[in-house]
């Protein structure tokens, strides 16, 4: 079994969600990018990922349309499963058009 630590975002989500099983159950150790603290409690209680939670730890970015938001994260990290996608709000929906509009 690996004790490689991988960085999951969105694994909160349906597709993240089980990313995170399946790498748990591969024996992998998962830091899991959430963005708030409630989202913790809800995975530490879930049934596949009871028998892992050893496995388990979190970091919680809040913004990760910040430029800097996963420097942290990814800290020790072997592989990244990025399947988080930002939550629209008027903040972020405005920066993501201004990078649009910057890069293309």
């Amino acid at each position: 079994m690996t004790q490689e630590l991988v960085l999951i975002t969105g694994g909160t989500g349906f597709v993240g969600y089980a990313c995170l099983v399946r790498a748990l159950v591969q024996g992998y150790r998962v830091r899991l990018a959430i963005r708030n603290e409630s989202s913790i409690e809800k995975i530490k209680t879930a049934p596949s990922c009871q028998p892992h939670l050893g496995s388990i730890d979190f970091v919680i970015v809040k913004d990760m349309t910040r430029e800097t938001a996963f420097d942290d994260a990814v800290q020790g990290v072997s592989y990244v499963i990025h399947v988080a996608s930002p939550t629209p709000g008027p903040d972020i929906v405005g920066r993501i058009l201004d990078d649009m509009l910057v890069y293309n």
